[in-house]
């Protein structure tokens, strides 16, 4: 941290981002993750069928009660047949998840056929925000999960 006069200075108040040219051989996290999640998907598609031998969740089998990814496959291979309604209500946190790596990975595909490349530098305070706003949403999810009954009402 930066001091002036011995006095802290003031972190930034919002967001900064930034369209640059990249690194010439840096990472493309967004290519990579979004590769998975496309490979997944095409996955999931094809070998659905084979689905209904994968094991249950121990921790639902346990317990009675589903864990916070109870549904995350049920939901990609919903999400791979075009099912996009029945992919946001079996587990709506790895619908975003899915989705929003697909599109990341999309935009930094576009993005390194222009050589360019997308920074985002936030703040302590707003990390902190996002870190509360992501355990909140889990925790969100968690709970609709439990009380909807979704983990056992869509079944492929």
């Amino acid at each position: 941290m930066h001091t002036v006069l011995g006095e802290p200075k003031r972190e930034r108040e919002r967001v900064h981002v930034a369209l640059d040219n990249g690194p010439p051989r840096s990472l493309r996290w967004g290519i990579i993750y979004g590769g998975i999640v496309l490979a997944a998907l095409i996955a999931s598609r094809l070998f659905a069928p084979l689905l209904q031998f994968a094991p249950p969740c121990a921790f639902h089998a346990l317990t009675g009660v589903p864990c916070p990814s109870c549904g995350a496959t049920r939901s990609a291979v919903f999400l791979a047949q075009g099912h996009l309604q029945e992919s946001f209500l079996v587990n709506p946190m790895f619908f975003f998840l899915y989705t929003g790596l697909l599109c990341w990975g999309g935009i930094e595909f576009c993005l390194t056929l222009t050589k360019k490349k997308v920074r985002l530098t936030f703040s302590r305070a707003e990390m902190r925000l996002i870190r509360v706003g992501v355990a909140a949403f889990v925790a969100a999810n968690w709970l609709y999960l439990i009380l909807s009954g979704a983990v056992e009402r869509y079944h492929l």
